[in-house]
């Protein structure tokens, strides 16, 4: 049956299914174990797409990942949402430095962790400070649940940490600040890194 719902609801799309999948994962609908994959108690006598239609499960891959996201906690929907400001991958030192709660900056990692068992980002590599979306529309997800007003404010923030931590070699990340800074709407700054 599980196969058979994601199938219908996902209509052949590969991250579709997928996200569909983690998120009957998420919500306790299913349990993998021991390589098996079975529709759990939390769905008793109704058929699983019963359940999901009851629950009003959104019906695009966009709209399953946002049900993702409201499902964390408010630091892990803190960190993923500065995260996604940075851009597709991002590094945990600029992270770090962005989180504005102070007293649960050294959480972070264990923020990321939970997000990498959750298939949103994954590590670059075992012991690497960079971390990655999974896919493109996980980080547009997220992005596009940050407030505008935010957004300016953060990408100012990670234009202004890129000049600092780079001074002395900006070249490499000119397209970068140039990115940030029309997103934090100084075209003066953007429109400079451009022409560099």
């Amino acid at each position: 049956e599980v196969e058979r719902v994601i199938e219908t609801r996902a209509a052949g799309n590969p991250l579709f299914s997928k996200q569909l999948a983690y998120a009957l994962r998420d919500n306790g609908l299913i349990a993998i174990s021991d390589g098996q994959c079975r529709i759990t108690e939390s769905v008793p006598g109704a058929s699983l797409d019963a359940a999901l239609t009851g629950m009003r499960f959104p019906s695009t891959v966009e709209g399953v990942v946002t049900s993702r996201l409201d499902r964390m906690t408010p630091g892990e929907q803190l960190t993923v949402k500065i995260a996604s400001v940075i851009g597709q991958s991002f590094r945990l030192e600029l992270l770090t430095s962005l989180y504005p709660v102070e007293d649960s900056r050294s959480d972070l990692p264990g923020h990321l962790d939970r997000l990498e068992k959750l298939n949103l980002v994954q590590r670059a590599g075992a012991e690497s400070p960079l971390y990655a979306f999974t896919h493109a529309v996980v980080r547009d997800a997220a992005y596009n649940s940050v407030p505008f007003a935010r957004r300016r404010q953060l990408h100012q923030s990670i234009a202004e940490w890129y000049e600092r931590e780079f001074e002395s070699n900006l070249a490499p990340h000119l397209a970068l600040l140039a990115h940030h800074w029309t997103h934090a709407e100084s075209l003066e700054k953007a429109v400079y890194y451009c022409s560099e």
